[in-house]
């Protein structure tokens, strides 16, 4: 019998819930003891299906299909966390999601770690280019600069003006802490321009990307510029999204913001999006903890999301690239988050566990039908 990583979860589930045959039960048995990691699964997910109650066995679901139907039901549902989670321990232990596969289909596909691309955090001051991953001290026009843990802190007292763009590449993020203090928290593939040391009537820099911005009080208006808007500050949190070419999004966490866009402006209060696409800006409320987990490297799609704009994100954020062939194309999914810091067969685990699609390799390319 062709058994695959979600066929493996049903046995389980069905077994928790009563309702596995007496030849499934045997061969659920025999995995639990040739695969360790199959045992660990199960463990896994009968303790979180405890931790939820009685509600879900209550509910009839007795497979693992038609308990992620549930999460139609519920935003964020745990169920899908549940599976998330069970999933990194089938394919930790040396591959054995592979294995198990390769030994029943021996034409079945395999994947490999991410192909994070190897490009560098780059600061540039002035005419000098400094490559922050490998030079932890640096001294240039007359500052003196730190890069430890991820951070840039400098010093100097130099009154001259300075230009400096810091660029980190897919698959990283980085923080920059200003000359007045203020903290910038950049995301992959995202560029921020500044000053070395803030000159005149405000503090102005740019963004391109995405940007958590931790503004240290002053009074001194912070501006930030964007490519189709203004974000005008005193001290607060924040966060600005301009991935999508054309759109600008401003998400207020603490204190007050002003986006200027398009000849027209709108004050925000903590809670609430700006969004700006080229004609008018539109507010809503917004979820904090989407806003916070990319800082951990967590992305959190809408329920919704289609398969294309998964693959468009993936990315940026990993720097390994998704195809989308033309039969997958427009499909959509609940439930799905991508964390940076596990291996892409964490993703790609969610995405065929939905049945909707299948990842499959083609010599280096991660390829979804």
């Amino acid at each position: 019998m062709d058994l695959d990583a979600i066929d493996i979860q049903t046995l389980i589930i069905a077994d928790i819930l009563g309702s596995i045959t007496p030849e499934e039960k045997i061969q659920l048995n025999k995995l639990k003891t040739e695969y360790e990691e199959v045992r660990l699964q199960y463990e896994y997910i009968k303790k979180e299906l405890a931790s939820e109650g009685t509600q879900v066995a209550g509910e009839g679901y007795a497979t693992a299909d038609q308990l992620i139907a549930i999460a139609g039901k519920r935003k964020r549902n745990k169920i899908i966390k549940i599976f998330a989670a069970a999933s990194t321990i089938l394919i930790v232990g040396g591959g054995l999601l592979y294995y198990i596969n390769s030994s029943m289909k021996p034409d079945s596909p395999t994947f490999m770690s991410d192909n994070v691309n190897d490009n560098i955090i780059m600061l540039t001051v002035g005419s000098k280019k400094i490559n922050l991953e490998s030079k932890p001290l640096e001294n240039v026009n007359g500052f003196l600069l730190s890069s430890n843990h991820k951070t840039l802190t400098y010093t100097g007292a130099s009154e001259i003006y300075t230009a400096s763009t810091l660029t980190v590449p897919s698959g990283k993020d980085y923080t920059v802490i200003l000359s007045d203090g203020s903290t910038v928290i950049l995301n992959s593939a995202s560029k921020l321009e500044f000053p070395m040391k803030f000159h005149g009537n405000s503090r102005e820099v740019s963004i391109t990307g995405e940007a958590f911005f931790k503004i240290a009080r002053n009074t001194q208006p912070f501006i930030v510029h964007t490519p189709n808007s203004d974000v005008q500050v005193l001290g607060t949190e924040f966060n600005v999204n301009t991935y999508d070419s054309g759109t600008v999004k401003v998400a207020l966490v603490e204190g007050s913001v002003k986006m200027n866009a398009g000849g027209n402006s709108v004050l925000l209060k903590p809670g609430r999006i700006a969004s700006f696409t080229g004609k008018d800006i539109t507010t809503n409320s917004f979820d904090l903890e989407d806003i916070m987990d990319w800082q951990k490297g967590i992305f959190r799609f809408p329920d919704g999301v289609t398969i294309n704009e998964i693959a468009k994100a993936v990315p940026r954020y990993s720097g390994t690239k998704l195809i989308v062939d033309q039969s997958a194309t427009g499909k959509k999914f609940i439930g799905i988050t991508y964390n940076r810091n596990k291996p892409i067969e964490d993703l790609l685990f969610q995405l065929n566990a939905t049945k909707e699609i299948t990842s499959y390799k083609q010599g280096e390319e991660i390829h979804l039908k």
